[in-house]
């Protein structure tokens, strides 16, 4: 274990800026991919999650409520999810920039909610799929994807039942062929 891990053995919840300064979190779950983990981080309406590596056992990764940022994070192997957002939240805006993402056995992020996401300057490497909204679901949901790479992502860049989720790609590099990157209606 490097000097820089820190063990949680309870979700830290942020409120305004958490700064990792990049320290490696971990120790929050069983290692499964069952849903109703603990988070690692949860981020309250408004709050930023910066320079963090989060390592397994992480949990159910980071919840986030609602205008949130998560900047320069990286995951080593993601399990289920590492960002999601219930159906409980408030909804809003979430920037994900500069981050990295290893080995989701499902999908990255997880969206549970009308809300837009702005993925930034990111890379997948394995995944089901990096986004998908609640199966079944139609609340209306902006996606917006820039500068992307994708190295074994199996299924899309995007999944959604709704007819109202717009979804606006740019600039992406990834192992599927462009008409696999949306699926849904």
């Amino acid at each position: 274990i490097s000097l820089n891990a820190r063990v949680n053995s309870k979700t830290i919840r942020v409120r305004g800026t958490f700064d990792g300064k990049g320290k490696t979190y971990y120790g929050v779950g069983d290692g499964s991919s069952n849903e109703g983990k603990p988070a690692v981080f949860i981020l309250e309406e408004g709050a930023s999650l910066k320079n963090v590596i989060i390592k397994p056992l992480s949990g159910d990764g980071i919840h986030v409520k609602g205008n949130n940022s998560i900047i320069n994070v990286v995951f080593l192997d993601v399990g289920e999810d590492a960002v999601s957002m219930n159906s409980r939240a408030a909804g809003g805006s979430i920037t994900i920039r500069n981050c990295k993402f290893h080995s989701a056995d499902d999908k990255v992020f997880q969206v549970n909610k009308e809300s837009t996401w702005n993925i930034i300057n990111c890379t997948v490497i394995g995944a089901g799929k990096v986004l998908r909204q609640n199966g079944g679901q139609k609340f209306p949901m902006s996606v917006n994807i820039k500068n992307l790479k994708t190295k074994g992502v199996k299924e899309a860049i995007v999944r959604s039942d709704s007819p109202f989720c717009k979804v606006n790609f740019m600039n992406i590099t990834s192992n599927l062929p462009e008409d696999r990157w949306w699926k849904g209606r």
